[in-house]
């Protein structure tokens, strides 16, 4: 985890993910180095394996799906605004690319140029694990497909749908994946006929 003092103020609540408890209003945060989380997705298995998968906005490029394994019990950072696979929108380019050169945690994945990431939902099946992120930017689904500990990433794929794509949920009694269009009042069911 980095510990550059300028990377993050610990005290304040800016670029983290925290978890809260609604008894009491307490909070934890989870992990730092966020620039700009767009969708959060909690999964537990049978295994009782316990992860937050987040993807998050990229400055010009580099748009992130991280993994906290909250099992781990570490503070995971992220790396923003010290390390980031995009540029500044004026062409300036201040950030280190590697993550863990510099003492972050790498993404899972980033997209450059950026998709416009937005929602997530990630379905488990047998051994392997299938995140599915919505894009605004590239009118998308990217479909990652990661082995069964979220650590590496075995394939990607992506359907396109020339529409922006806001929110994506996977549904285990309709077995399809239901998309949300931003810019008309249109819902999509997408089935596997294998």
């Amino acid at each position: 985890m980095g510990t550059d003092s300028k990377v993050q103020n610990i005290g304040n609540l800016l670029g983290k993910i925290i978890s809260i408890d609604k008894n009491n209003q307490s909070y934890e945060i989870v992990s730092l180095g966020h620039r700009n989380p767009q969708g959060l997705f909690y999964y537990k298995d049978q295994y009782e394996k316990e992860f937050i998968i987040n993807s998050e906005h990229g400055p010009k490029g580099g748009d992130e799906i991280n993994v906290n394994n909250l099992k781990d019990k570490r503070m995971p950072n992220f790396g923003w605004p010290v390390s980031s696979y995009g540029i500044n929108y004026d062409g300036t380019n201040p950030f280190k690319s590697s993550h863990i050169e510099y003492g972050f945690d790498e993404p899972l994945i980033y997209f450059t140029p950026s998709i416009g990431i937005s929602e997530i939902s990630v379905v488990n099946f047998e051994n392997t694990n299938i995140i599915y992120a919505s894009s605004l930017r590239a009118n998308s689904i990217y479909i990652v497909n990661v082995d069964k500990n979220f650590e590496k990433v075995i394939n990607t794929d992506r359907l396109n749908f020339d529409k922006r794509i806001r929110d994506i949920k996977y549904s285990k009694k309709l077995e399809g994946l239901i998309a949300i269009f931003e810019e008309t009042p249109s819902i999509a069911l997408i089935k596997n006929y294998d």
